[in-house]
């Protein structure tokens, strides 16, 4: 006797996957988002399993669900089709299998939901190498969306823009270089329906989220031919400044760290927390050593002594301890 009917209905759709049983998890899933029960049922499970499998055919339904009117089941599926193993169709099937999958995240990158968009980026950037020439040809062109331009908000058009930009970013990917040093460059971007026609343009401080994102992938990839754009983008808004120079520290500019140090310094402690946050994303080693040559040796030992760099905290105790002497010996001559 099949047990897919009683796994059906315990929903272990892992067992079900490991089974290959396709069609059953499509037909569950089919009911549960005609009957509106998906909320009931663990749907990044049930289309995790479903992508799991490495089908054509669940590949095919997932695509399908990108373009569902709840936005529940068009998350599920960009999550669906990011877990998806396309190792196991055919060689025959799959280079097809995948750029269509591409394609589809590609035109649900423009969702109006902010869950969609962030779920559909993520899934294009584990793509790697396979995105990101249609990535960087969706760049090449601006912001594209089926709103109508009476429906646009203002903040919309530029989160699709960031969206695009952190896909392409986090393939981490050398051939993105030079796309991502262009949209630091870039003054403006259009916003196209889908006929082509221009209905807004995103310029100054709707470009500060992409150009964000830009600097952050930059830094990621780590190719140092963006290094004089990134100390360029030192002179833009605070938060691209402040990735552009976290990058720059990532690739050995003493400048950047020097930046976000004196950002943390200066800041209330209450608003330390961004430029904290991107020094941790530097070798330790190498913000010990500028905050030496700043002469912060109390900040250089805790910051030794957080990473476990214990020889070089000690070094800095002793710094410290011989300018105390020093100090004391100046004053014992001066009479004071």
């Amino acid at each position: 006797m099949s047990k897919i009917p009683y796994l059906i209905a315990k929903e272990d759709w892992n067992a079900l996957a490991e089974l290959k049983a396709v069609d059953p998890l499509i037909k569950a899933l089919d009911d549960l988002i005609e009957n509106d029960q998906l909320w009931e049922a663990d749907s990044g499970e049930i289309f995790g399993a479903l992508g799991k499998i490495g089908d054509t055919k669940a590949v095919n339904f997932l695509i399908k669900c990108l373009q569902n009117e709840d936005d529940t089941v068009r998350t599920s599926a960009a999550q669906g089709l990011g877990s998806c193993n396309f190792s196991a169709i055919t060689a025959v099937e799959r280079e097809d299998t995948i750029k269509r999958a591409i394609e589809a995240l590609i035109h649900t990158i423009s969702d109006e939901e902010d869950t969609v968009r962030e779920y559909v980026s993520d899934t294009l950037s584990g793509f790697g190498e396979k995105a990101v020439g249609p990535l960087i040809s969706l760049i090449d062109k601006g912001v594209i969306t089926d709103i109508p331009k009476s429906e646009l908000s203002s903040y919309y058009p530029s989160d699709v823009l960031c969206s695009m930009v952190e896909a392409l970013a986090y393939t981490e990917s050398k051939n993105a270089v030079d796309t991502l040093i262009k949209v630091l460059h870039k003054n403006s971007f259009k916003v196209y329906n889908r006929k082509g026609k221009v209905i807004a343009e995103l310029k100054g401080n709707d470009l500060v989220k992409s150009q964000t994102a830009a600097a952050t992938g930059l830094g990621l990839i780590g190719d140092k031919r963006a290094i004089p754009t990134l100390t360029k983008a030192l002179e833009l808004d605070i938060d691209v400044r402040l990735e552009a120079a976290c990058s720059l520290g990532r690739m050995d500019d003493l400048n950047g760290i020097e930046i976000l140090i004196t950002e943390y310094k200066a800041s209330k402690k209450s608003e330390r927390d961004r430029s904290k946050y991107l020094l941790k994303k530097i070798p330790p080693k190498k913000v010990g050593a500028v905050l030496e040559n700043l002469e912060l040796f109390d900040d250089a030992e805790e910051w030794y002594t957080r990473a476990s760099i214990l020889d070089k905290a000690a070094g800095m105790r002793k710094k410290k301890a011989d300018m105390s002497a020093a100090k004391v010996s100046q004053k014992i001559v001066q009479g004071d």
